[in-house]
């Protein structure tokens, strides 16, 4: 591990080294987009062994988040700041592309050059292990209009609904919380997206106006797919939560994992869809 100089923390997971454009520990300019007026998408990579198992899946989203939002996104430059660092040293990476500024206001977007690479990255990942329980938040995510699907760098919602959940935390043993929509369907917890498995066979909550799509959720399911195994994507009810026999976590640090309560609601690993095994392919606890 690099030497732990400057800590800070990001998300609960201490950050050891930070770079500005490929430059390790540069100055962010005093008109950074991301900083004044919260534009910019990033994306949290998990390392293994010195490589990142779902790289291309999630340069497949920074294009389409590119797409989305008329930003200028260079993939190629970030492609040369992951060859010009040791990932070995490395457990995770945080990239964030912040548009440049053309003058002062939200109209100063310069949606030509390239937007700027901001990234942190430790050595530091902690496993999730023991009993995986959530609670129902009441933390609403907001319907969301030109950024669906995407991890926007502006997502005062979820540092709202962690705040929540950090105070229910001190009380109870609970691991993540549950966020629904004003409608009361189920969308995600604030960190990871969702796959509920019952007599339907595999069920994920629909986000096409809510939540982020994220890069595991993608991956698996195109891997239900090729296994075959029924899979529903439509929107799930709060009401429903009692119907499914097993209900699995996933995000790109940590890959699948089982959940054991929802509120009131029990639940089991699932005997005929094995979701942790893309969790041990990728390597995702072999460190």
């Amino acid at each position: 591990m690099a030497e732990q100089t400057d800590l800070f923390s990001l998300h609960g997971i201490w950050v050891t080294r930070f770079w500005v454009d490929g430059v390790e520990n540069g100055t962010i300019p005093h008109d950074n987009r991301s900083l004044m007026y919260g534009e910019g998408v990033f994306e949290t990579l998990r390392i293994v062994d010195g490589r990142i198992p779902l790289l291309e899946t999630h340069w497949r989203r920074v294009r389409s988040a590119a797409v989305q939002l008329g930003m200028a996104i260079s993939i190629e430059s970030a492609e040369l700041f992951l060859q010009t660092i040791d990932l070995s040293s490395l457990q995770w990476l945080r990239l964030q592309w912040s548009p440049r500024s053309t003058g002062r206001g939200y109209g100063a977007q310069d949606n030509v050059a390239y937007c700027q690479l901001l990234a942190w990255g430790g050595a530091d990942l902690s496993h999730q292990s023991g009993a995986v329980k959530l609670v129902s938040l009441t933390t609403q995510l907001p319907q969301r209009s030109f950024s669906s699907g995407l991890k926007m760098v502006s997502a005062a919602e979820y540092s709202h609904a962690a705040a929540e959940l950090k105070g229910l935390a001190q009380d109870q043993q609970l691991t993540d919380g549950l966020l629904l929509s004003a409608q009361g369907d189920v969308i995600e917890t604030t960190r990871s997206n969702l796959f509920f498995i019952g007599s339907e066979g595999i069920v994920t909550p629909c986000l096409n106006d809510h939540g982020v799509s994220g890069v595991m959720r993608s991956v698996v399911i195109d891997y239900a797919k090729a296994q075959s195994w029924p899979l529903s994507i439509r929107p799930v009810s709060q009401q429903e939560l009692g119907s499914f026999q097993s209900v699995y976590l996933s995000n790109a640090l940590m890959g699948c994992a089982p959940v054991t309560q929802i509120d009131h609601h029990h639940y089991q690993d699932s005997k005929h869809y094995d979701l942790q095994s893309l969790t041990r392919e990728l390597g995702f606890n072999n460190d």
